[in-house]
Parts: structure tokens; sequence; C-alpha cells
């Protein structure tokens, strides 16, 4: 990731879940939510299409 400062532009490098942890912690939040698997799909795909 690249971060703007006042003193120039920092590279912060980003450090992503493996699959199984993140398999693990949908998994875990989906039995706390009323949202169905094709309602996470469509905020997922609005949330994509928000950032180009």
């Amino acid at each position: 990731m690249i971060v703007p400062t006042d003193y120039g532009l920092v590279l912060k490098k980003l450090e992503f879940p493996s699959i199984e942890e993140f398999q693990r912690r949908v998994e875990e939040r989906a039995e706390t939510t009323d949202l169905s698997p094709g309602e996470v799909d469509q905020l997922v795909h609005e949330a994509r299409d928000a950032d180009e």
C-alpha cells in the first residue's frame, strides 16, 4: 500500500490471512449475521464497484 505523507510516500506491506484463516473468519461471522450468501456476494460486488 502506498501512503502519502508530508515528507513523501511510504510503502507499507500488507499482510493478508491465509485462505484457511479467511474462510474460518467468514464462517465465524456467518453465525452472527442474518445475511444470506447471495446478499454477502452482492455487498462484495458493490464494494468493489465503489472502489473503481
